[in-house]
């Protein structure tokens, strides 16, 4: 009797979410690698609306139904309410993998492994430098990977790339100056953890003023913290907030609200996060939407931008 009724359940469950099941079939499937940008974004948008829609926790048939459609073939999970795996293509290489465990969403995986239901991520200091069209670029903030894509501080890439950023939370377009931060960069690239105070002090210089274990060095609106434990160098931190000799992991949150570039959602089902109140976004997803190319030069182990 038991099992009867879990299959007459699994039977109405699969003609309710029939009838949605035509919200997939309306968008334009395309999976050959040959899409335009008009492909790209319905794909896209497709996707981020129905993730928007789930959430951690919720039964099979629900997000089933908010899918738009029991998978097929209707996982042998589905009917024991153990774990399971199901996938939904968007078109346009944008995939999603719904994670269950005990018949309930544990995770939500896009084609670049990002789980879009989490709300923070680990971040990897990048261990090489960026170019933009030949020139090196100058910023005290790392660059960092997550889940092998580079994301970058694009508040500082803007004046180089061209764009604006807005903040949708605002509504109002976010003015940026530009400072001198070559010089941070070149003290920072003398020192190491560890180093000795006397040391640090002859590779770098006198500096503007110092309180006990603490050590500054101002420029213009920059100003370069050293701090130091049992008379070793511990930390070097900029105004961001980052230590700049960390080279391990970072906390990356996902952003709580939307941005817009050049007044367009970025093209780019990865999220876009904040790093100690900074937004970075994963720069080769927007290539192509910001009229950039980016490629990684293996002989020299640098990031290569484009923009001409």
């Amino acid at each position: 009797m038991k099992k009867y009724f879990m299959l007459v359940s699994v039977i109405f469950t699969f003609l309710i979410v029939s009838v949605s099941f035509a919200q997939l079939g309306d968008i334009p499937i395309n999976v050959k690698g040959d899409f335009t940008m008009e492909e790209k974004k319905a794909s896209i948008m497709a996707l981020k609306e129905v993730v928007g829609k789930l959430s951690i926790g919720m039964i099979n048939y629900e997000v089933y139904y908010i899918m738009g459609g029991v998978p097929t073939p209707i996982p042998a999970d589905f009917l024991s309410g153990f774990n399971s795996i199901t996938s939904y293509s968007f078109g346009c290489k944008q995939d999603l993998k719904l994670d269950f465990f005990e018949g309930n969403l544990f995770a939500a995986y896009n084609q670049d492994k990002f789980d879009l239901l989490a709300t923070e991520y680990i971040a990897i200091v990048a261990n090489f430098p960026i170019f933009i069209d030949g020139y090196e670029v100058l910023t005290s903030n790392p660059i960092v990977t997550i889940n092998g894509k580079v994301y970058v501080p694009i508040e500082d890439f803007v004046e180089q790339l061209g764009i604006t950023i807005t903040f949708n939370e605002e509504k109002q377009q976010q003015k940026f100056e530009t400072t001198d931060i070559a010089w941070i960069i070149e003290i920072v690239g003398k020192l190491s953890k560890a180093m000795l105070k006397d040391e640090v002090l002859q590779q770098v210089g006198k500096p503007t003023y110092s309180f006990d274990t603490n050590v500054y060095y101002s420029r213009k609106t920059n100003t370069l913290r050293l701090n130091f434990f049992d008379n070793k160098l511990s930390i070097a931190v900029a105004k961001d907030g980052f230590d700049l000799l960390a080279k391990e992991l970072w906390e990356a949150k996902v952003l709580s609200f939307p941005v817009l570039i050049n007044k367009e959602e970025p093209l780019t089902s990865n999220p876009i996060i904040a790093i100690q109140n900074k937004v970075y976004v994963p720069i080769e997803d927007l290539a192509e939407q910001l009229g950039i190319t980016v490629t990684f030069n293996e002989e020299k182990q640098q990031l290569e931008i484009t923009t001409k």
